[in-house]
């Protein structure tokens, strides 16, 4: 029988260091533009041509060639955006033009319609054009090789934008994980049914699949198992192809508590598995080859801190990305943390420093339903006060969501 190493109870930072010595960023790959929105840039990116190729009209109006210095010219034709006149413009002559058209060799300015009079034939101004007004001259806005994106960077609707322009349709990025959910238990109603008596429905997976997409993560799969080792092993055997694997439920110590059991037989390594915390004391982690397992317990609070504190750091790291949560101040009173280990609580913040924190203390880990406001996580230590209250009333607490340090 294998027996798996460092099973005792752990303190919530080694739990935290624990998981990220152990995740890595992923490998670049090529995605279609609109998968890449928030990602990051894995390669650098040089223009691959002339922006613009060709000398381009900002504006209506009329490309002109003046005749020594008049004020006026012959149109001798219209050009609308994607038309190409291959004969140039001689002196004293001009054409009517599109925004964005080319302006045909040999113009020297564009004159809006509003600056123009038109006679017949004819178009008048009034006002002397600097030589190149109103035109966009070829490779002004980038030069074939000149240095455009640089690996890193995140990919914004401009940066797709800037790709898209040079006829790109993916972009080579650090992407986001592969997830599974796996939901288990015997009690548990999928979503949009109405429990029976004795059954709970799944809050859980749209939680933690909204947290998931909160932190980049768009391919998710969720799945469910009753209580039944050989199902379970059957479904983790199918999450190979993913990255990471959260399983809600079935981490405790009771007698149907068989996520560990499955995880050995599917061969995986049980990294750790119960932490000094409250809410979320029989959080595990586990990891087979470079497929990582976090097991959350089945109350849905205890799956929103570990979720919170250990999926989502893991899930930065593989992105390329910092781990470190932003922190807010408030002010907020509190009654003595007498518990002997670390205890998390939730609290909503206006995010004004000196403004009143709200902290929602003494609430059992199914209670959604008081604490759905909440925005931020507050960690007091176990048994020594709370360190974290100063004199004056002040807390500090960590921003939930997708709030982090850029570094």
């Amino acid at each position: 029988m294998r027996i798996d190493r460092n099973q005792s109870m752990i303190g919530p930072d080694e739990a935290l260091d624990r998981v990220l010595e152990n995740v890595s960023k992923l490998p670049a790959r090529p995605v279609a533009l609109e998968g890449a929105l928030n990602l990051k840039l894995a390669e650098d990116l040089s223009a691959p041509f002339d922006i613009p190729t060709f000398d381009r009209s900002m504006m209506d109006g009329f490309a002109v060639q003046r005749k020594s210095g008049a004020r006026w010219a012959v149109v001798t034709g219209t050009l609308a955006a994607g038309e190409v006149r291959t004969t140039p413009l001689a002196p004293g002559t001009a054409v009517e033009i599109a925004t964005g058209a080319p302006c045909p060799t040999g113009t020297e300015f564009v004159v809006p319609y509003e600056d123009a009079t038109r006679d017949g034939e004819r178009i008048y101004w009034t006002e002397d054009p600097e030589h190149g007004q109103y035109i966009v001259p070829l490779g002004s806005e980038c030069r074939k090789g000149d240095p455009v994106l640089t690996r890193g960077l995140d990919v914004t609707p401009l940066v797709i934008s800037v790709l898209a322009s040079f006829g790109k349709t993916e972009a080579s990025v650090v992407p986001s994980p592969r997830m599974a959910i796996l939901i288990t238990g015997n009690e548990v109603v999928r979503s949009g049914l109405i429990p029976g008596p004795g059954q709970i429905a799944d809050a859980n997976g749209p939680l933690l699949c909204a947290m998931a997409r909160e932190q980049g993560v768009s391919d998710i799969r969720l799945l469910w198992s009753e209580d039944h080792l050989d199902r379970m092993v059957e479904i983790l055997e199918r999450t190979e192809e993913t990255e990471i694997v959260l399983v809600s439920g079935g981490v405790s110590r009771g007698p149907f508590d068989l996520v560990p059991q499955a995880l050995r037989k599917i061969g995986a390594e049980i990294l750790f598995h119960k932490v000094s915390q409250k809410p979320g004391k029989p959080m595990l982690f586990a990891r087979k080859g470079s497929l990582f397992f976090f097991g959350l317990p089945g109350n849905p609070l205890s799956a929103h801190l570990g979720f919170h504190r250990y999926v989502a750091p893991a899930i930065r790291i593989m992105q390329g990305r910092s781990f470190r949560r932003l922190r807010g101040r408030g002010k907020s009173s509190l009654p003595t943390q007498t518990d002997d280990r670390t205890r998390f609580d939730l609290v909503w913040a206006s995010g004004d420093q000196t403004g009143e924190t709200t902290v929602f203390t003494g609430r059992n880990s199914s209670d959604l339903f008081s604490v759905c406001a909440a925005n931020g996580i507050l960690e007091r230590p176990p048994e020594t006060g709370n360190a974290s209250i100063k004199e004056s009333g002040e807390i500090e607490f960590e921003w939930m969501g997708n709030r982090w340090e850029e570094r």
